[in-house]
Formats: structure tokens, sequence, C-alpha cells
């Protein structure tokens, strides 16, 4: 079982560490040599994983037909372009996941993601918020 501290996410005391990873996304071609690192929230609350509209331009991802609407937590809507990636954290690597890319403004900050429960139930995930640390199996 692999093990990843929470991160600091504010100099505020009194906002607790997150759940977040490093990752890095590629293009599924496995042609091109780009990748595109961002940290990632695991977000248990969501049912999909989303990507900021830039990865899909650097990384020329393939863009999936359709849109969808991505609502966040304080209800604002805006447009969804589902595209397929593949994603590596630590000793996991990811092939022809279905992302759902938006404005980075709906995720958070620049250089931010959220992965929801399409990607977390294909492990078995391990919150330790006592330890302050997040562990992935996969079975």
């Amino acid at each position: 079982m692999k093990q990843y501290p929470y991160k600091i996410i504010s100099s505020d005391p009194a906002v607790p560490p997150a759940p977040i990873l490093r990752i890095t996304l590629f293009n599924p071609d496995g042609q091109s040599d780009r990748a595109y690192e961002l940290d990632a929230f695991l977000d248990t609350g969501a049912y999909g994983t989303l990507i900021p509209l830039e990865a899909v331009s650097i990384l020329r991802l393939p863009l999936l037909d359709g849109r969808v609407p991505v609502a966040g937590v304080g209800g604002a809507i805006t447009r969804g372009f589902p595209c397929q990636a593949d994603m590596q954290f630590g000793d996991f690597r990811l092939s022809l996941l279905e992302l759902i890319a938006c404005e980075a403004a709906a995720i958070g900050d620049g250089g931010q993601m959220i992965i929801g429960r399409d990607i977390l139930n294909q492990f078995c995930v391990k919150f330790d918020g006592k330890n302050q640390q997040v562990s992935f199996e996969m079975e």
C-alpha cells in the first residue's frame, strides 16, 4: 500500500491539510513526449474527474463526443468537454481515462485538477486524517 502525505494548502492554521497528490497527465496515443503536471484534490463528493482545458491543448488530448454540465459547490454551472488521457501518480499509471476538461476557475487555482469517484473507485483508498496521509492499493 503506497502512502502519500496530505498537503498544507493555507498558511491559516484553521485550514487543515488536504489529500492532494502530484499527478502527471499524458496523451493516450503514447507517441507524444509531452507531460502535464498538476496538483490533484481527491474529492469523494465529485462523481467525475476534472482537468483544466489548458491540459487538452498542451497535450493535444482527444476530445470525445458531447458536452456535459459541470456544477461546482457554489452551484455555478460551466460546460465540460469529455476527453481521454493517461494519468500517473507514484507507481500507478492509468490508461485511457475519460476525464472532463473545463475552465480552470471551475476547479480552483491554475495547475489543479479534481479526482472524483470515477478514478478513486478503482482503488482501495484510505484517508487517514489523524496521520494526515492517504494510501492507495490496487486490488
